[in-house]
């Protein structure tokens, strides 16, 4: 417990039997970093758990010491970038899957107990947040269809082998890296470009959520994006601020701390563990976040006609949840990090990086030039952009990380969304440059 405390801020997928559906980002890692991967020992365990933990901590010193500008999430995946890179931390290992298989749903569920009770004027954030997503998802299949065309990879059928990646590409890039295997194996991509396009896609997803990060912290950005409402998102958080801590201006000792966290683990888990359930693609997410959202309206609107002591244990369940799934987040940025194969990245998956690259430029600019026509906010467009790429836990993760607390629960429903639509999508891609080609 002292362990996992350490690596808590101060004030967070993919796996074995149950949560199947969270496998692929795990696996990515794992075949880019190929037998090193298989011959990881139950020693290099506690080196990576240290490196994970020591990590989050510093980052979070980081974002404190930087006054916010910059954010925890980007400095764990940079030191976990680069500690992968000297060699000093494990680029794959059992920790790391224990993160992203295990502890991520959690942290997940544990965001949605953290929250305030929704209120009317937030369903317009999801109706916004689904047409961003949707502008989103345009721009990857546009940028896989110019890809496929304009960028070459060396190989004895050339068109053929850029149809199936322009397929993997678009499907990941629309609904995050649990399609990413789905379509490789449909279109039968063979394992040498396989393990090409993984070592560029990981290079450059990592890139691509820096680069978020970047851009949620310009305010010259948001100011651009919302030149009538530039205050309206930060007054907006310290009124959810004020609401959501006002119990945590009362005296709060060590024990109670201690029991707010293990209300939240024991409340987050069971929950969780009913999500691993669900028989369909993203329904672990789903189902498990739906139940904590419904929990916290139940609790938020009994509150106000129930005893004082439901209040409190609503607010402590609220500050244990926080401080989970903030551990968490810190802890799967990371993984992530520590999973980008930069050598071999620039050494053997030039071409491939340049193939995705072209894909996310073309995505990024759709997304943010319709955006802004339409006049959605920009972070509302950065989080649905996160789902595109990522996934639901990558955005939530990032929203969580930045206080936009209001947009986790949307950014978990497009992500949902994506992991239905993508392969559809990159198979219509693949069909289509096929007869194109033919």
């Amino acid at each position: 417990m002292a362990a996992f405390l350490a690596a808590a801020p101060r004030g967070w997928q993919r796996s074995s039997h149950q949560t199947v559906h969270l496998r692929p980002l795990s696996a990515r890692a794992g075949v880019v970093a190929g037998s090193a991967a298989r011959c990881c020992t139950a020693s290099a365990i506690p080196a990576a758990a240290a490196a994970m933990l020591l990590s989050a901590s510093v980052a979070n010193r980081i974002e404190q010491v930087s006054d916010r500008r910059v954010s925890s999430s980007t400095a764990v995946f940079l030191l976990g970038c680069a500690l992968s890179t000297c060699g000093i931390a494990p680029a794959s290992s059992a920790a790391y899957t224990a993160v992203q298989s295990h502890l991520m749903p959690l942290g997940v569920v544990a965001m949605f107990l953290a929250q305030r009770a929704i209120e009317k004027r937030d369903l317009v954030l999801y109706r916004r947040n689904i047409v961003a997503f949707a502008l989103g998802a345009i721009g990857t299949v546009l940028g896989s269809l110019v890809a496929a065309r304009v960028v070459t990879i060396p190989s004895s059928s050339a068109a053929a082998l850029g149809a199936k990646l322009a397929a993997v590409f678009c499907a990941t890039y629309v609904g995050g890296s649990v399609n990413f295997f789905a379509t490789a194996a449909a279109v039968e991509l063979d394992q040498t470009s396989l393990a090409a396009a993984l070592s560029a896609d990981m290079l450059l997803m990592g890139a691509y959520f820096t680069a978020l990060f970047a851009a949620a912290a310009s305010k010259r950005l948001h100011s651009f994006y919302n030149p009538s409402m530039t205050k309206k998102p930060e007054a907006a958080a310290v009124t959810v601020r004020e609401q959501d801590l006002q119990a945590e201006l009362l005296p709060f000792s060590a024990s109670q701390f201690a029991w707010s966290l293990m209300d939240a683990c024991a409340v987050a888990s069971f929950l969780a563990w009913v999500g691993s359930l669900a028989p369909f693609a993203g329904g672990h997410l789903l189902v498990s976040s739906s139940l904590a959202f419904i929990l916290t309206q139940v609790l938020s609107a009994a509150g106000a006609h129930s005893s004082e002591r439901l209040v409190e244990w609503r607010h402590a369940l609220q500050r244990g949840s926080t401080v989970l799934s903030e551990t968490i987040l810190l802890c799967f940025f990371f993984t992530l990090g520590a999973s980008v194969r930069l050598q071999h990245a620039v050494t053997q998956s030039r071409a491939y990086a340049a193939f995705a690259a072209l894909i996310l430029l073309i995505h990024a600019v759709v997304i943010l030039v319709a955006g802004r026509a339409l006049r959605i906010p920009l972070r509302e467009l950065l989080v649905a952009s996160n789902a595109n790429v990522g996934g639901s836990a990558t955005a939530a993760a990032m929203a969580s990380n930045l206080q936009w607390h209001d947009l986790v629960a949307p950014a978990v429903l497009s992500g949902t969304l994506g992991y239905g639509i993508g392969n559809a999508l990159g198979l219509a891609v693949y069909q289509l440059l096929l007869l194109n080609a033919s």
